[in-house]
């Protein structure tokens, strides 16, 4: 699911063409794979919080989420995890504006 936040940012704040945000995001809509934190997601992050260099718990269930959802790439725009350059196998992307 879009929220409007995102559809407001891109046509208000950034000025994008309405009809192009929208064909963005309906194109977007069947590539993005939905996620939600399960159990597991807290069991595994909380092991490699124990075992890995990278200490940002909320941040390793996010990530094992998104393995458990068996995506091959997170994008985001938080520099710690971009810096990381991969999680188990998994890319992760920095956005670019």
């Amino acid at each position: 699911m879009v929220s409007k936040i995102f559809y407001y940012i891109l046509t208000e704040k950034r000025k994008y063409d309405e009809a192009k945000v929208i064909a963005s995001i309906d194109t977007l809509s069947f590539e993005i794979t939905l996620f939600y934190l399960a159990h597991s997601d807290f069991v595994n992050a909380k092991s490699d919080f124990f075992s890995e260099s990278f200490k940002d718990f909320e941040d390793l269930m996010v990530l094992n989420s998104t393995l458990r959802a068996k995506c091959d790439m997170f994008m985001t725009n938080d520099k710690a995890l971009f810096g990381l350059g991969g999680f188990k196998g998994m890319e992760l992307v920095g956005v670019r504006y």
